[in-house]
C-alpha cells in the first residue's frame, strides 16, 4: 500500500452516484425500453441499452440535461465513507469521466448531497475528448500518471487496470455487472484490485489507506 500520500482517488458515477439506475429510467421514459440492471455487462450503452448510433445521442444529451444529472440518487454509505477519510487527515480527489459540460450540474450535486471533496478534474478516461470540443481543457490518463493516491475507487474495470497495473494503487472496485469479467484483468494488476460491494466493504477493506 502506498503511504507516501494521503490522496484517495474517487470516481463519481456508480461510485457515488445511481447513474445507470437513473439512466434505466430515462431509457424507459424516452424510448420505452427497458433493460434489467444484471444485463448490463458493457459499459458501452450503445450495445448494452440496445440504441441505434443517433438514438445513443439523443439519448446522452437527455442523460446529460442539469436537471438529470441533479436527479441521480446518492449511492448508500458513500458521503460517510468520505466524511470518515476526510475526518482522518486524508484529501478526496474526484476524478470523472463525464464530459466537462456538465460541470455546473455535477457541482450541484455534489453540494446537494454535501459531498467532501478538495479536488473535482473531469478525464477523458475513454478517449472521447475529440467529442468535447477542441477547447475544452481536460485531463487525460498520462496526466493522472503524474499524480499519487493512496487509494482509488473505481467501477470502470479498464481504468481499475490502469489504475493498478500503471500507477500500482490499490482500487477498490465497485461491484457492478459490466466489471466482472475475470478475463480482462492481468496478472500485475489482479493482486491491487478489490472487488467491493459496496461502501461497507470498501471501508471494511480500507479503513486506513
Amino acid at each position: 500500500m502506498n503511504t507516501s500520500n494521503r490522496r484517495i482517488y474517487i470516481d463519481i458515477d456508480d461510485v457515488l452516484s445511481h447513474t445507470i439506475a437513473r439512466l434505466g429510467q430515462l431509457l424507459h421514459q424516452h424510448f420505452d425500453k427497458r433493460v434489467p440492471y444484471e444485463e448490463i455487462t458493457e459499459f458501452d450503452l450503445a450495445r448494452s441499452f440496445g440504441l441505434e448510433e443517433e438514438e445513443v445521442e439523443r439519448f446522452l444529451e437527455i442523460a446529460h440535461e442539469p436537471d438529470a444529472i441533479r436527479s441521480i440518487a446518492l449511492v448508500e454509505g458513500a458521503r460517510p465513507a468520505l466524511e470518515g477519510w476526510s475526518r482522518a487527515g486524508y484529501e478526496i480527489h474526484l476524478l470523472t469521466g463525464r464530459p466537462p459540460f456538465t460541470e455546473d450540474a455535477t457541482r450541484a450535486w455534489l453540494e446537494q448531497h454535501a459531498i467532501p471533496h478538495v479536488q473535482l478534474d473531469f478525464v477523458d478516461k475513454y478517449g472521447r475528448a475529440h467529442a468535447w470540443g477542441e477547447d475544452v481543457e481536460v485531463l487525460d490518463l498520462d496526466d493522472v500518471r503524474q499524480l499519487e493516491f493512496c487509494l482509488a475507487v473505481e467501477d470502470s474495470l479498464e481504468v481499475a487496470v490502469f489504475l493498478a497495473a500503471e500507477l500500482e494503487v490499490e482500487v477498490a472496485l465497485i461491484d457492478h455487472p459490466w466489471n466482472r469479467d475475470p478475463s480482462r484483468i492481468p496478472d500485475r494488476a489482479r493482486e491491487r484490485i478489490v472487488r467491493c460491494r459496496g461502501w461497507s466493504e470498501v471501508v471494511a477493506r480500507f479503513p486506513d489507506p
